[in-house]
């Protein structure tokens, strides 16, 4: 045995509906890129200090919603053989569509985003009940919902936006936990550990045992198990659902993640965001440094 798997994650998008009812919110439909800025619209009708998403920090934005848009566009990875798989012109449509999402309002300003990284729960406008949706992780949704306070009651799941068309989805469920046996080991100590792995991974008094420490399940069998113990809630699995509604989408990879990749990701949508930079100016810049960065990536690899 290689690896088993004991644990999935994906992306998710919790919804508080005390907002978004205000707009007569479909919460089962199919959406996309271009709907932020219609939801958005409506929201600021009604109330104008509301906001549709949460938000995230620059470098977030870059992995996740800049990412998104280029991959749902082309179906392309980020990156092939060490060079940037997008066009300038699929680039410049990224921040095109990343400077609208700021200028109207979609989200609170990005300075104010920062502050947030790494903890976004705990902005004010998602725990005061003054923004529509949250996105973030299927492991931590419940400390989104339980983070809304008074709002807790209303939370609720949408699907993730995906542009009409689109190549490729994105969105990717990743494996959170594996375990595996070593060569090493005798025939019988292999057998018992199998045994364990096993019992661990399948029986339903160990997932109850084991709660969500190892992530979500990847036995039914178990998430029944939990679900019936009050231990996973319904929005998860209605996550979940989404996900793999949604089908295996390309995901980001690891070249995305390099530390400069990422700053240099960040520093050119905080260019735009702030008005420094044009979307054209922006793509130009950000293909540029990528491409060199990537190059050097190859060239360490050699």
């Amino acid at each position: 045995m290689l690896a088993l798997p004991s644990s999935v994650n994906t992306d998710a998008l919790v919804a508080n509906k005390a907002v978004l009812d205000k707009i007569g919110f479909d919460y089962d439909q199919k959406w996309s890129f271009d709907d932020f800025f219609a939801f958005s619209e409506k929201l600021k009708a009604v109330d104008s200090s509301l906001y549709f998403e949460n938000g995230m920090a620059a470098s977030d934005i870059h992995m996740y919603w800049f990412l998104a848009y280029m991959v749902q566009k082309t179906g392309l990875p980020f990156a092939t053989d060490y060079t940037l798989s997008y066009d300038e012109a699929t680039v410049t449509e990224a921040f095109r569509f990343l400077e609208k999402y700021f200028a109207s309002g979609v989200v609170e300003p990005l300075g104010t985003l920062e502050l947030y990284t790494g903890n976004y729960p705990q902005n004010p406008k998602w725990v005061n009940g003054e923004t529509g949706v949250l996105f973030g992780m299927l492991s931590t949704l419940e400390n989104y919902v339980n983070a809304m306070g008074d709002y807790k009651d209303d939370a609720t799941v949408i699907r993730l936006p995906i542009m009409e068309g689109a190549k490729d989805p994105y969105y990717q469920t990743k494996v959170g936990q594996i375990f595996s046996i070593a060569a090493s080991v005798e025939d019988a100590e292999a057998l018992e550990a199998a045994k364990f792995i096993n019992w661990m991974n399948t029986d339903e008094e160990a997932g109850v045992l084991l709660k969500l420490s190892r992530g979500i399940p990847v036995s039914e069998k178990q998430n029944q198990a939990l679900s019936e113990a009050g231990l996973l809630s319904p929005l998860v699995m209605q996550a979940m659902e989404y996900a793999n509604e949604a089908g295996a989408g390309i995901g980001q990879g690891t070249l995305i993640r390099n530390n400069e990749i990422s700053r240099i990701g960040a520093d050119m949508i905080s260019s735009v965001a702030f008005g420094q930079s044009t979307p054209e100016e922006a793509a130009k810049e950000y293909i540029k440094l990528v491409n060199r960065k990537l190059q050097e990536l190859k060239t360490a690899q050699q």
